[in-house]
This record gives C-alpha cells, sequence and structure tokens, in this order.
C-alpha cells in the first residue's frame, strides 16, 4: 500500500514538475520572442541616385543632325562665317558641387550611380503586409546610423528625395493605397521596394533613389583658336515643361500638372561678359515620355560680337529621368594666319651686389629713354645696354590680313606689358601684373574679373617657376590677348600651371581701349612695349584668322 501510494504521488509531483516546467519555458519563450521582436532593426543603405541610359535616336531638325550612343549633334549659323553647334550627350557623372554628385558607380548595365551631396535629406516610409502605415524617418545623405526598428514580417519601403536640405510631407500616409506626394516642383527620386524582416540577422535595405524628372546642363564656349567671348545671355529658356506632378506609391504612377507649356530658365549664375565658357546650372524639366521637340531659346545671345535674338535650338530629344549636358559651341568659318613671334629676356642690371636692380640688360629692341628720345639698341647677349628701370623696350610685329581679328598668347611674362594697335594702345596705363614689395616697383594694375589677382591669396606671381607655357609648341597660354573683328580688347589669364583661361580687368575700373582693327587684304602693325622693372621678358605668338569656307 505505501509503495502504491509512493508511484502514485511520485506521478503526480513528476507531472507537476514538468507541467511547471512547460509553464516556465513558454513563458521564457515569449519573453526571448518579445525581446528579438523589439530589438530588430533594419538598416538602410543610400546606394545612390540612378541615372538610367536613354535610347532615343530621333533626328533634331536643324539640319545635318545626327544621333549616336545617346549623342545628338546639330549645327546652325550664326552669322554669316560662323556657327554654332550644339551637342547633346547623357551626362555620365563627375565630381562636381553642384546637383547630384561625388563618387560614382555602375550598379547594373547602363546605369550609373551618382551620390547624394551632403545635406541633402531623404525620407524613408515604411508599411506593413497589409498595406498599413508602420513607420518613418528622415536622413541626411551622409548619415551613417540609419537604422528603423521593426517587428519580424514582411514590409513595403518608400524613399524619396528632391535633393534639398528638407523634404515635402506626404499626404495620405495612413495607408499605401492613398499615400502619395503632390506638386512637386523639384528634383524628385524616388524608390519603392519590399524586405523581409527577420529577427537574429542583420537586415539591411538596400536603395537606389531614382530621377522621376529631367536635367540638361548647358555650357557655351568658344572653339579653341576662334576669336571672340561671349557678351550677352539674355532669357535663355527651355520648354516644353510641366510646372508640377503627383506620384502615388500604390502604383509609383506620375499625373503631370497642367499643360506642358512651361518655359523653364536657364541659370548662368556667375557668367561674366567676356568670358570664353558660360556654365548653367541644372535645368529641370517635367515631361512624361520623351520630349522629341524640346527647344532652348536665348531672347539675346552675343559671342563674338556678333548679336542673335531670338536664337534656338529645336528638337532636342530628352527622356524622362536622364541628366544630359548640352554643349553650344561658338566657332568660325576661318583658316589660321601666324605673325612672327617674339622671345626676348633680358637679365637684371645690378649697380653692385647689393642692388636689388636698377633696370636690366637689354639688346636688339627699340629703347625709350626717361628723356622721351627713341633709339634702336643693337648689341648681343655678351654685350648688352643697360636699360633704367621707368624707360620702355619695344617690338613691332606685322600681323597679316586677319577678318576675325588677332589673338596674342603670351608664354612667360616679366612682368608687365602694353600692346599697341595701328596706332592706339588697349590701355592708358602699362598692364602691370606683378605685386612689388613696397618702393620696389609700380604697382599692379591689373587683375582678374573675380576680384583675385597674381601674387595675392595663393595665386602665384606671373613670372613664377611653373607658370610659363610652351612657347616652343605654342601651346597653354599664360596670358592671352583677344582683339576681335570690331577692335573689342579682352585679356585673360592663369592662376595656376595648368589653369584654365580667365577674364581680367583694369584694377582701377577702366576698359580696354577699342581699337581699329582692318580686315580684308590690309595689315595691322602691332608693337609690344614693356616697362623696365629690374628683369624683364616676354614670350608670345600672334595669330589671326581669316576668312575660311564652313565645314557644315
Amino acid at each position: 500500500m505505501i509503495s502504491q501510494f509512493y508511484q502514485k504521488s511520485k506521478g503526480k509531483v513528476m507531472m507537476a514538475v514538468v507541467a511547471f516546467l512547460c509553464l516556465t519555458s513558454y513563458s521564457c519563450k515569449n519573453t526571448q520572442d518579445s525581446i528579438v521582436s523589439d530589438d530588430t532593426v533594419v538598416k538602410v543603405n543610400l546606394l545612390g541616385v540612378a541615372t538610367p541610359a536613354s535610347s532615343n535616336g530621333a533626328k533634331t531638325k536643324a539640319g545635318g543632325a545626327s544621333h549616336q550612343q545617346d549623342v545628338q549633334v546639330s549645327s546652325v549659323p550664326f552669322s554669316k562665317g560662323s556657327t554654332l553647334t550644339a551637342t547633346l550627350t547623357t551626362d555620365a557623372p563627375t565630381s562636381k558641387a553642384n546637383g547630384l554628385r561625388a563618387s560614382t558607380s555602375r550598379a547594373a548595365a547602363g546605369t550609373d550611380i551618382f551620390t547624394l551631396a551632403n545635406g541633402v535629406k531623404y525620407a524613408v516610409l515604411v508599411y506593413d503586409n497589409n498595406g498599413n502605415f508602420v513607420s518613418t524617418k528622415e536622413f541626411n545623405a551622409e548619415e551613417t546610423n540609419t537604422e528603423i526598428a521593426l517587428n519580424a514580417g514582411t514590409y513595403t519601403f518608400i524613399a524619396y528625395s528632391t535633393n534639398e536640405s528638407s523634404v515635402p510631407s506626404v499626404e495620405g500616409r495612413g495607408s499605401l493605397s492613398t499615400a502619395s506626394l503632390k506638386d512637386i516642383s523639384a528634383d524628385l527620386m524616388y524608390f519603392k521596394g519590399s524586405l523581409e524582416v527577420k529577427p537574429s540577422v542583420a537586415n539591411t535595405l538596400n536603395v537606389t533613389l531614382k530621377h522621376q524628372y529631367s536635367q540638361v546642363i548647358t555650357k557655351i564656349s568658344v572653339a579653341e583658336g576662334t576669336i571672340g567671348t561671349i557678351g550677352q545671355i539674355v532669357a535663355p529658356t527651355i520648354t516644353p515643361s510641366h510646372a508640377s506632378a503627383n506620384l502615388t506609391f500604390a502604383d509609383n504612377k506620375i499625373v503631370y500638372n497642367g499643360e506642358a507649356n512651361q518655359n523653364v530658365v536657364v541659370a548662368f549664375p556667375g557668367f561674366t561678359p567676356g568670358s570664353l565658357l558660360a556654365t548653367s546650372t541644372p535645368t529641370l524639366l517635367i515631361h512624361d515620355e520623351l520630349l522629341k521637340g524640346a527647344t532652348l531659346t536665348f531672347g539675346t545671345l552675343e559671342i563674338g560680337g556678333v548679336v542673335n535674338n531670338n536664337f534656338s535650338f529645336e528638337n532636342l530629344n530628352i527622356v524622362p529621368g536622364q541628366r544630359y549636358n548640352l554643349n553650344l559651341e561658338y566657332k568660325v568659318c576661318a583658316v589660321e594666319v601666324v605673325a612672327t613671334g617674339m622671345n626676348w629676356n633680358y637679365d637684371l642690371y645690378q649697380k653692385n651686389s647689393n642692388d636689388d636692380g636698377s633696370g636690366a640688360k637689354v639688346y636688339n629692341t627699340w629703347l625709350t629713354r626717361k628723356d622721351g628720345s627713341t633709339v634702336y639698341v643693337e648689341g648681343s647677349e655678351a654685350a648688352p645696354i643697360n636699360a633704367l628701370n621707368g624707360e620702355f623696350i619695344a617690338q613691332e610685329i606685322e600681323a597679316p590680313a586677319a577678318d576675325y581679328g588677332f589673338v596674342f598668347n603670351i608664354y612667360s611674362l616679366d612682368n608687365s606689358f602694353n600692346m599697341n594697335v595701328n596706332g592706339e594702345n588697349i590701355s592708358d596705363e602699362e598692364l602691370q601684373f606683378e605685386v612689388f614689395r613696397e618702393g620696389k616697383g609700380t604697382a599692379q594694375t591689373i587683375g582678374f574679373t573675380d576680384g583675385t589677382r597674381h601674387g595675392d591669396g595663393g595665386i602665384p606671381q606671373v613670372w613664377a617657376k611653373g607658370m610659363e607655357g610652351n612657347y616652343t609648341s605654342q601651346t597653354n597660354p599664360l596670358i592671352q590677348v583677344q582683339i576681335d573683328q570690331t577692335g573689342n580688347v579682352t585679356v585673360f589669364g592663369r592662376k595656376s600651371a595648368d589653369g584654365e583661361l580667365l577674364p581680367m580687368k583694369m584694377l582701377d575700373g577702366s576698359s580696354f581701349k577699342t581699337v581699329k582693327w582692318n580686315g580684308g587684304a590690309a595689315k595691322n602693325d602691332v608693337k609690344i612695349t614693356q616697362r623696365v622693372e629690374n628683369a624683364t621678358g616676354i614670350k608670345g605668338y600672334g595669330k589671326g584668322l581669316q576668312k575660311g569656307t564652313c565645314a557644315n
């Protein structure tokens, strides 16, 4: 009896223990699952912004147009002797400071990836498997802490940006079926994807935003070897475009608002008349299909002294979501004629070893003394004549007939000059590029139009080692003087050894003179003068352009 009672009691105890353990185990399992769900996160990995390759192949309207591998080319007459050639190409990613830029990659065949600039915001919205809103977060492009806490399950993720420091609000966000972005006129970028979020694993959502609108960057340039500058850019626009559009998340559909009759302004911030290049900010076009009739129009466009009103390029083929470069190159129909070059480099003349210099040792040059007398100094490097500081040396060249003007390229300079064309100086003052120590030379008279100048703010002196161009091959000029066919004078200079030529101005605010320039068969007399300021030298070539036959 006792044994049977013991056995029964033992069985009940064991059942109680098992039941307790099961309950405990279930409770622990529930607690553990709850902890995992609360700690489940999704890491948002913004890969960048995709620019898909286009595949349009229509031709432009303006004669001789072609399209191959996403390149459209069209040339039209700008004046009787010049052309403006438009080349429209899909943009490859580059490291630029505006728009979408920085490092790039190839995410898939035919797709380039741009990174968002620092400070640009994007938003991520999360919807559950039933389309109900779960969560939303905003991030800056440079953020690395981009986790979103979620329970395990399958979700739909929406990401969007307008390439700005803020993001627009979502209307009807409570449900995926009603959520949308409305009246978006900025650079809309969008992503939609799904992800199963699992516990105890690294959940990563790779996001690639895609442009929904088009962008066009317009560049106007003067072709190398062509004389002339860009004078006026007035009221440039591209048409057509809608004013804005709506995007619904449920079906990714874009609905365009109003008629596609908008003239979108093409902005050229920082453009300075007299430049060789003008670059616009990206122009945003909002449209629903391949634009086979996009038109770029200028109210006024002046290049090389020629003014055109209501000048346009028509039938530019634009694909939605694509980024383009539209390059307009001005070129005259001409042949190059070369004047004689000049090459002199006169060493410092010193009174004694402690003297900073009292002039230069010159030979084979015209010399204007301080008393106003002018003599031709012969001699040689071995037997020079001492020219005092403040006296002037000069050489004359005969520029051949050049219908479209003249350019004088200076490859090395120490440290000033003036130019006389058919009896008229291009400036009342010597063009003095150097900054002297106090009391050691004349005041600097010329700088860049942006307010900078040689010898200041990290820009080397004009005579500094490494600044010179190649006189022998006639490449990379240091200073350039252009005289167009109407006699207008423009001066350009480099800020660094490999920099581009940038427009310059006289520091006193005076303009360069308009000189008489002879076209046709008439010759032009050009004299280069230099005020002696210790060591003095110049190397340069003059070139002109005669009328030729246009290839187009």
